[in-house]
């Protein structure tokens, strides 16, 4: 059974109006929704302003030609379906058409009007079959980013979120006319390209082991409690007596937590040492100076983006999607050489733009288990740290701030964060 077609909107443009006029009236018998443009300025203000699924145009045309119609109805609406009608059927223009235009098929004219039924069909049916593409494609990113997302309920929305800041950033970068980024232009296609790696940035967390990811101590638990347990074991056998074992207890607790920097608190690590109570092991997992991971665990931790990039590189993504792996690579590289998991400098803006995004994302949205949310000034003053330091580009900090991009995060409605 043949899907109803009557409903897809249609434009037909041909600066010959007894042309026009006789395939609006030809297509009218079928279709609700036909709309005529007699040159290439009126066809593409209409696009800007109303969306179709089909764009019949002429090649032969005054100012802007059929095939650079297309190629300009390309940028503004990829996901309609492009038919070119021409008189003359030389090899460069044909060539323009598929290479250029990405036409669906190339009608010559004088035009039979059984073969412009037949593929003004079949281009709509193809219309169908790639939104449904489409549709499946986004459930499946969808549900893969909410699996991996349920593993830890404070990061729950973190990557719908960085990709809403990040498809508005580059919105708000194309929509520059002067500066240094006045030469950068984002398609339609490109948007949603940066949408998908924003997305997925993060998948590679599923290779992560639970308890470093949701690490909220120094020490790990198992190994903080057989330390309480040995020093319980101590009091009891006479070799520790309470006062001395609560003192040990307050030391350690003070040590375990995250904020503490352990070159501050030589004299209680040299306690803990004396008291033959604590492995190796526990003291290292206690020195650690900054936050809550071990060399080791960081190590896992930043694994992530070499698991994201095995994730995506086993997905056949389509052409306009070619680059969401090498821009989701880069989220976590820096500008001076000093990120990871390549050290690389030459960042793709992409990627630039989804660091920004990301990093204020992970201070702002909500608690972690080793550290409160930041406010907005707290979490703007650690980016301009990062763009004095030469981590991050500053001049797209410079039009996050201006735009406001940030303020994506007052409106956190978890339905709307499941579609950017």
């Amino acid at each position: 059974m043949r899907p109803d077609l009557s409903d897809h909107p249609i434009l037909i443009v041909d600066d010959e109006v007894a042309n026009l006029e006789l395939m609006e009236r030809f297509l009218r018998r079928k279709y609700k929704k036909v709309v005529v443009a007699q040159d290439s300025e009126q066809a593409l203000w209409y696009l800007e302003t109303q969306g179709v699924h089909l764009i019949i145009a002429d090649q032969r045309m005054p100012k802007v030609e059929g095939i650079e119609l297309l190629m300009q109805a390309r940028q503004l609406q990829p996901n309609a379906m492009r038919i070119l009608l021409t008189g003359y059927m030389d090899v460069e223009t044909l060539t323009s058409a598929i290479n250029a235009a990405q036409v669906f098929q190339v009608v010559t004219k004088p035009i039979d009007f059984k073969v412009l039924d037949i593929t003004v069909q079949r281009a709509l049916e193809a219309h169908e079959a790639i939104d449904r593409e489409r549709e499946l494609f986004d459930a499946f990113v969808y549900a893969s980013v909410t699996a991996m997302e349920q593993r830890d309920p404070t990061t729950a929305g973190h990557s719908f979120r960085v990709a809403l800041m990040t498809t508005g950033l580059a919105m708000a970068v194309d929509r520059l006319d002067d500066g240094l980024f006045a030469d950068v232009k984002f398609s339609r296609e490109e948007i949603e390209q940066i949408k998908y790696a924003s997305l997925l940035h993060d998948f590679g967390k599923l290779s992560v082991p639970e308890d470093v990811l949701l690490k909220p101590k120094k020490l790990p638990a198992s190994r903080s409690l057989l330390l309480e347990q040995r020093i319980r074991h101590a009091v009891v056998e006479g070799r520790l007596d309470a006062p001395g074992a609560a003192r040990l207890v307050e030391v350690v607790a003070r040590l375990n937590e995250p904020g503490e920097r352990s070159s501050q608190h030589a004299a209680d690590l040299e306690l803990l040492e004396r008291s033959e109570l604590l492995e190796p092991e526990d003291l290292g997992y206690l020195r650690i100076e900054q936050g809550s991971l071990s060399p080791d665990e960081r190590k896992l931790i930043e694994g992530h983006v070499l698991g994201t990039v095995r994730f995506l590189k086993q997905i056949p993504w389509p052409r306009r999607l070619s680059r969401v792996v090498e821009i989701a690579a880069g989220h976590h590289e820096k500008l001076n050489g000093s990120g990871y998991p390549l050290g690389t400098t030459a960042v793709p803006i992409e990627s630039r733009m989804m660091t920004i995004c990301d990093v204020y994302d992970a201070l702002c949205a909500s608690d972690r288990p080793y550290r409160v949310a930041a406010s907005h000034e707290r979490a703007m003053g650690i980016l301009t740290h990062m763009r004095n330091d030469g981590e991050i580009d500053g001049g797209l900090l410079d039009v996050f701030v201006e735009r406001r991009v940030y303020q994506v995060l007052k409106h956190r409605n978890p339905l709307r964060e499941r579609r950017v």
